[in-house]
């Protein structure tokens, strides 16, 4: 119901305790504290309470590298692809979890790296490594340390041992290939290929064999890789998640050492 106000006469709206005529408080109709809600609602001098985030992204899980490794050898490395990009939406979700203000993002751009991946393996598995790597170092660089952690190789040194292992099977291939098509030669031919025939064979056996062992080293940084990220995955859920036993094969986390290091 509409009133007058007291002062000036003038009709009031019903919840104006003061006249936007005469600017009079409407002392006889409203009580202090109407009016100083009033104040409060079209003049706020009480800070905004932000809401507080809560995560709608499901649990993120501990993967058991040893299964991975399991599954890609019997599938000819095709679930190491779908591994990858596995634990690049795990980044993804890690980052909708409460962190500081100054702790780096492990967000990522999914789908450009699945379409690199598509177009090219042979720079696409490397470049899905040096964001996965780059992204985890530079979050735990930045966020609260835990005891006895570790922190992987930097994105660009992982990139590059990628690229010398595609180098080294690249390699093979193509001194089997020569080696096979002097085989040939001197089938067809009648050429005396034995000896470029052997030299072939034998550089391929050397670079499969270096092959294997930077194999071996990528098998080690891997399994270094998910273990870090589960020992993090478990520090945000507490004891939610049973955190798996740690193989200490680079050494620990000094705190006041990585104070001041960026990452690059």
């Amino acid at each position: 119901m509409n009133s007058s106000c007291f002062n000036c006469q003038k009709p009031l709206a019903e919840g104006k305790p003061i006249c936007p005529y005469c600017f009079a408080v409407q002392r006889n109709s409203y009580d202090r504290d109407q009016l100083f809600d009033y104040l409060e609602h079209y003049f706020p001098t009480k800070p905004v309470a932000k809401k507080q985030f809560v995560s709608t992204k499901v649990q993120i899980i501990q993967r058991d590298y040893e299964n991975i490794l399991v599954w890609s050898i019997l599938t000819l490395g095709v679930y190491y692809f779908y591994y990858l990009l596995l634990t690049l939406q795990d980044l993804n979700d890690h980052w909708y979890h409460p962190h500081g203000r100054y702790e780096s993002t492990t967000k990522n751009d999914t789908f450009t790296l699945i379409v690199i991946l598509t177009l090219t393996v042979f720079l696409g598995v490397p470049f899905i490594q040096y964001v996965r790597y780059e992204k985890l170092r530079n979050h735990l660089l930045k966020a609260p340390p835990m005891e006895n952690q570790t922190i992987p190789i930097k994105g660009s040194q992982i990139f590059w041992i990628y690229i010398i292992y595609d180098l080294f099977f690249l390699g093979t291939g193509a001194m089997l290939f020569f080696g096979l098509s002097s085989v040939i030669a001197d089938w067809f031919f009648k050429l005396d290929t034995a000896g470029i025939t052997t030299v072939f064979f034998l550089g391929a056996a050397t670079v499969f064999a270096l092959a294997l062992l930077s194999g071996i080293a990528l098998i080690i940084l891997e399994m270094r890789w998910q273990e870090v990220f589960n020992d993090h995955i478990a520090m945000h859920y507490g004891s939610t998640l049973i955190k798996k036993r740690r193989r200490r094969i680079f050494g620990t986390r000094k705190a006041k050492k990585n104070k001041h290091k960026t990452s690059i």
